[in-house]
């Protein structure tokens, strides 16, 4: 039995399918797949791998980084022709934006040239699931915070367009974290090197 936790809308898009193809291709394997975004506790949830995106929230257990990524502004065509489209952080101001329900900070965004803009977000729809935001996001509602990886194929399609490119809420890498670094099980590293080749063009 493999035991996997991932983030709800990522787990969905992204580890879910890997697991899926793992499944086929070793019919002796087992999976059980947890999608939750709360921050588990490996060890006493007896967790093998647990996928998460961001800074290592948990500073006992092991990580690997699996693909880089950042978080980056998005909106709708449908939604930048009636609001337009902002050209500096400050053009921000005004623009509806779609939270996740919970988070009340401001965003931040960050320039690679090192200065920042904070923006405060007026939010009139949140919601506790990420993917409700991404819907509501395409039907031009507003503009989200979003793992790039996340939407690679609406940017591709013109779905939805990067807002402010330059700038980005800062790196927040896909990454694989593991109870301990010892005696890592078979079914963790070929899983966790699955997930690796399946980020990797992706996060390009």
């Amino acid at each position: 039995m493999l035991r996997v936790t991932a983030p709800v809308s990522f787990g969905r898009r992204h580890v879910a399918p890997v697991l899926g193809e793992l499944a086929s291709q070793f019919p002796r394997m087992l999976v059980s797949l947890a999608l939750e975004d709360r921050v588990i506790d490996l060890a006493g949830e007896a967790v093998d791998v647990a996928i998460r995106i961001g800074a290592l929230a948990d500073t006992s257990a092991v990580m690997r980084k699996l693909a880089d990524n950042r978080r980056i502004l998005l909106a709708s065509p449908k939604y930048l022709a009636k609001a337009g489209m902002p050209q500096h952080p400050d053009d921000l101001f005004g623009h509806a934006f779609l939270r996740y329900s919970g988070t009340t900070a401001p965003f931040r965004l960050l320039h690679p040239d090192g200065s920042s803009a904070t923006i405060e977000g007026r939010s009139r729809l949140r919601v506790d699931d990420g993917d409700t935001v991404h819907d509501w996001c395409l039907s031009g509602h507003g503009i989200m915070l979003k793992s790039q990886i996340d939407v690679a194929d609406e940017t591709a399609s013109g779905a939805l367009v990067h807002i402010l490119p330059e700038w980005s809420g800062g790196d927040a890498p896909v990454v694989a974290l593991f109870p301990t670094a010892r005696h890592l099980p078979l079914k963790v590293r070929v899983f966790v090197d699955a997930m690796a080749a399946a980020l990797t063009p992706i996060a390009r």
